[in-house]
């Protein structure tokens, strides 16, 4: 029995995934959501209801060919939606690490002007000469000792 039809078949105006819906997990199909305002109907109702659908229409059942359709689309619909969160992620991620790179160019740069400030203190040590000879020879060995 399609349930679908049979409820379509019942309800004419009722418009399939807005007013109700209908899945299949494995171990036959229910009634996933119900919008409309009479009850929802019963098992009995629904193939009363199927077989007066198939005695009018005098329409065969889903063949296999067609019930693995609508299982594909379904699975196509879900990869949709999986690819759609991923895409979410991605973005979400894309954005954290453009701002972890900023973070880390702003600390960078700040090391790049605390050595451009050391660098010109050091110039001018330099350049100051006899005067500041101490400070000269006292530097040259940091520099040493730094290279080491």
């Amino acid at each position: 029995m399609n349930k679908a039809l049979a409820i379509k078949y019942l309800y004419p105006n009722a418009e399939l995934g807005k007013d109700y819906s209908v899945r299949d997990d494995g171990e036959g199909q229910f009634i996933d959501k119900w919008s409309l305002e009479d009850p929802v109907p019963s098992d009995e109702v629904l193939e009363v209801a199927w077989n007066e659908y198939l005695a009018k229409n005098d329409e065969k059942p889903l063949s296999n060919v067609e019930r693995q359709l609508l299982l594909l689309g379904e699975q196509l619909a879900l990869e949709k939606i999986a690819r759609q969160q991923s895409d979410r992620v991605n973005a979400t991620l894309g954005q954290q690490l453009a701002e972890m790179r900023i973070e880390i160019l702003k600390l960078k740069g700040g090391g790049l002007l605390m050595n451009l400030n050391f660098w010109v203190l050091a110039l001018f040590f330099f350049i100051n000469g006899p005067q500041l000879q101490w400070l000269n020879k006292r530097w040259r060995l940091r520099t040493v000792q730094l290279k080491i």
